[in-house]
C-alpha cells in the first residue's frame, strides 16, 4: 500500500525524534505504536490546590482552609489554616497520609503557590508544576468547583444543626469525609466505587464513625478513673455534646463537650441521629439556663464576626497616602495648618461708645491679637476648619456606632461635609479610614456640642474636638 507525502514526512520526524530521545535521554523512551497505550498520569499523582476563605472565624483563629482535589480518583482533602502562607508543610502530610507523591502539581500565579519554597518542593519530589493564571476560575475549574460545593454543604450542615459557624473547620472536616468516604461514582471499569477505595489513604475511620449527621447529640460513657468524673462514687460517668466528624488517625470521632466546653476524642459511644442539641435542647438529659444563655452569646459573637469578614472582604485595602495620614495622625502632637502665602486680613475692631482713658491703653502699636483656642472658635467655624484641613482624628473606642461591627483596631475618621443647624450650632459628617470593616462608612459628629438630652446618647460628649483632644493634649489652636 503506497503511502502519501503527509504520511511519509510524519513517519520521517518520528524517527527523528527517537534518534534525538535516545542521545539527549539517559534512559531511551520505548515508543509503542498501540493507540490504546496510557499516557496521562497514574491515579492518585495529578493534583489541583488552592486555598478558600472561611465563611467565620473558626474556634482557632481559622480563616482559610486549603483544598487538595485528584483528577483521577476525585479524592479531596482539606487543611484548615489560620494565614494563606506556603502550602509545603500541608502537601507534605498529604503525601504522608495517601503515600503518594504526586506527579503534576497545578496551581494559580499567586505567590503564596510560586514561592522558591514550593519550587524547592516541586523539585525534589520530581513533581511537574503546572501555573496558570492567577485567580482564573476556567483553568482551575476542578478544584474551583470543588470549593463551591464544599462550602455549600458544610454551610447547610451548620445550618441544620443550628450550630454557630465557629464550628466551620469541623463541618469542612466531616463533609470532606463523608464524601470521599459514602459517595459512590462509576470508575473507569464501570464499577461503583468511593474516592477511598480509589485512593487508599491511611484513614483510621469507618462507617460507624463517619455516617453521623454534623452537630447531632452524642452521649459517651467514661470510666470512673476520668479526669472529667467530679465525684467517683456518685457523678456521672457520662459526657454529652455534639457530633463533629471521625477523626483520621485513630478509629474514634471527634465531639465537642458541653460539660468542659472542649473538644475531645472518644470511642465508646452512642450517636442519635435525629437529636440536635443546638435545635432543641430538650433531648439533652441535664439542659440548664446557662447552656442556654452560652448557645446564645455564641451565635451572637459569631455573626458579628460574620459580618465583619464579609465587610473586609467587600472593601479595598487602605491606600497608600491613607496609611501615611493615619501615622501623621498618631505620631504628630500638634496640629499644623498649611502655610499659606497671602497676608491674613485686617482685623475689624468696635470702637466702643466710651473711650476708656488714655493711661488704661497700655496696647502696644505692633502687638497681634492672639488667635483663639479651639474651644472659643465657634461651632460653625470650625466644622469648616475640620473639612478645608481634612486631618484625620483617631476616635476612642466609646465612639463605635452601635449599628456597625466592633472595629478591630483605630478607628481613624476625617471631616469631609459641614453643615449648619442654627446659628450656634453645626454638625459635621466625617468618613472612616479605617480600621477596614469600617473603611468608606459616614456618621454624623458634632464639633464640640453634647449630643442632645433627649437623644440616644443622653446628652453625652461624642464630639470630634474631644476626640482630637485625647488623642493629642497639646493641641489648643
Amino acid at each position: 500500500m503506497s503511502v502519501g507525502p503527509l504520511e511519509a514526512h510524519t513517519a520521517q520526524d518520528v524517527t527523528k525524534l527517537k534518534v534525538f530521545s535516545q542521545i539527549l535521554l539517559p534512559d531511551p523512551i520505548r515508543f509503542s505504536d498501540e493507540h490504546d497505550t496510557q499516557i496521562h498520569s497514574p491515579a492518585g499523582t495529578d493534583l489541583r490546590i488552592d486555598w478558600a476563605d472561611a465563611c467565620s472565624l473558626g474556634r482557632h483563629g481559622e480563616r482559610y482552609f486549603l483544598l487538595v482535589v485528584d483528577k483521577g480518583t476525585e479524592y479531596l482533602a482539606n487543611f484548615n489554616a489560620k494565614t494563606r502562607q506556603s502550602p509545603v508543610a500541608l502537601l507534605r502530610a498529604y503525601i504522608t497520609t495517601t503515600g503518594k507523591a504526586p506527579r503534576f502539581l497545578r496551581v494559580d500565579g499567586a505567590k503564596e503557590f510560586v514561592s522558591d519554597e514550593i519550587v524547592t518542593f516541586c523539585t525534589s519530589e520530581k513533581t511537574i508544576l503546572q501555573v496558570v493564571v492567577a485567580y482564573n476560575y476556567t483553568m482551575q475549574a476542578r478544584v474551583e468547583g470543588a470549593i463551591g460545593y464544599v462550602k455549600q454543604h458544610s454551610r447547610v450542615s451548620m445550618l441544620a444543626a443550628n450550630v454557630p459557624t465557629r464550628w466551620w473547620p469541623q463541618a469542612t472536616t466531616d463533609f470532606v469525609n463523608k464524601k470521599i468516604y459514602l459517595w459512590y461514582s462509576a470508575d473507569l471499569k464501570g464499577s461503583l466505587t468511593t474516592a477511598h477505595q480509589r485512593m487508599r489513604p491511611a484513614f483510621a475511620g469507618t462507617r460507624a464513625t463517619v455516617a453521623i449527621p454534623f452537630g447531632s447529640r452524642i452521649v459517651s460513657t467514661i470510666p470512673r478513673e476520668h479526669r472529667l468524673v467530679v465525684n467517683g462514687s456518685f457523678g456521672d460517668r457520662f459526657i454529652e455534646g455534639i457530633y463533629l466528624h471521625a477523626d483520621h488517625a485513630t478509629p474514634t470521632i471527634r465531639m465537642d463537650d458541653f460539660g468542659s466546653r472542649s473538644e475531645i476524642s472518644v470511642q465508646d459511644f452512642k450517636s442519635y441521629p435525629d437529636e440536635f442539641p443546638f435545635r432543641d435542647q430538650s433531648c439533652l438529659m441535664r439542659p440548664s439556663q446557662s447552656l442556654t444563655k452560652d448557645m446564645l452569646a455564641m451565635h451572637a459573637e459569631d455573626s458579628a464576626d460574620d459580618a465583619l469578614i464579609a465587610e473586609e472582604l467587600g472593601y479595598h485595602a487602605v491606600t497608600r497616602t491613607q496609611s501615611q495620614a493615619m501615622e501623621r495622625a498618631v505620631h504628630t502632637p500638634f496640629i499644623a495648618p498649611p502655610i499659606d502665602s497671602t497676608p491674613p486680613p485686617q482685623a475689624t475692631v468696635l470702637v466702643p461708645d466710651i473711650v476708656p482713658q488714655p493711661e488704661f491703653v497700655v496696647t502696644p502699636k505692633h502687638t497681634k491679637r492672639p488667635d483663639p483656642t479651639l474651644r472659643e472658635t465657634p461651632e460653625l467655624e470650625l466644622a469648616r476648619e475640620f473639612v478645608r484641613l481634612s486631618y484625620p482624628v483617631t476616635l476612642p473606642a466609646f465612639y463605635s456606632p452601635p449599628d456597625l461591627p466592633t472595629p478591630k483596631g483605630k478607628m481613624v475618621v476625617v471631616a469631609v461635609r459641614a453643615q449648619k443647624q442654627s446659628s450656634s450650632k453645626a454638625e459635621v459628617w466625617v468618613k472612616f479610614l479605617s480600621p477596614p470593616s469600617h473603611v468608606g462608612k459616614q456618621i454624623q459628629l458634632y464639633p464640640k456640642s453634647l449630643e442632645p438630652k433627649n437623644g440616644p446618647a443622653k446628652g453625652q460628649d461624642f464630639s470630634l474636638l474631644s476626640a482630637l483632644e485625647l488623642s493629642h493634649p497639646g493641641a489648643r489652636t
